[in-house]
């Protein structure tokens, strides 16, 4: 079980073993990465999430900007399992009346109990986000299907999930990481149980019409 709390510029989760955080949300957001060291936050269309290249865990998340309304989260684990996560919404009473003394409010005002600091225009992250050519080097190691070691450049899809290469195409294998002798995606939320590795079947051809 898990707690996200959002509210007043500020967006945390408490929790056990939590890797990943995708978060379904309404308004637009200048999103400021408060995540460790090697946790990365993308967004798409009003989605944010969050994934890991290395070990650790997620409490502090981001701070924001603008208009930020959760409607749902999913976290997960280290097997990108789902962790149930109830959503808690800290009301900042000083932004939400102003400077008014008057301790009335109506629906215009709660709405506006969604906004932190100022609205903006457009959902962006600002500080660490996903570099487009990235180096095994970086990160924890990194194994291919077949459980051998893979060094060199890969590439990072917006579902977490790494691959071989520097840019994409359509040869390019995934990679995994190792937990307890099995290979684990590090796609957010994988739906898939660590695997063992398959050792690659190699054919070879021989001339002369044998």
């Amino acid at each position: 079980m898990a707690n996200l709390y959002y509210g007043g510029g500020n967006c945390s989760i408490d929790g056990s073993g939590i890797r990943g955080v995708q978060i379904t949300y309404e308004g637009k957001v200048k999103i400021h990465d408060k995540t460790p060291d090697g946790f990365y936050i993308v967004t798409g269309k009003n989605k944010i999430v969050i994934f890991p290249l290395v070990r650790g865990h997620l409490s502090n998340l981001f701070e924001y900007e603008g208009s930020f309304k959760i409607l749902r989260v999913i976290a997960s684990d280290n097997n990108g399992q789902k962790i149930s996560t109830i959503v808690k919404k800290v009301m900042d009473y000083s932004e939400l009346l102003g400077d008014s003394e008057s301790i009335t409010t109506n629906s215009e005002d709660l709405k506006e109990g969604y906004v932190s600091k100022k609205k903006v225009n457009k959902t962006r992250v600002v500080g660490k986000n996903i570099i487009e050519n990235q180096n095994t080097s970086k990160f924890e190691t990194l194994y291919l299907p077949d459980g051998s070691v893979y060094e060199g450049n890969v590439h990072i899809h917006f579902d977490g999930s790494i691959m071989v290469g520097a840019t994409h195409s359509k040869d390019a294998e995934e990679l995994y990481f190792k937990r307890e002798q099995t290979l684990v995606s590090n796609r957010v939320f994988t739906r898939q149980k660590p695997k063992k590795p398959k050792k690659r079947i190699r054919t070879t051809t021989t001339g002369g019409g044998y």
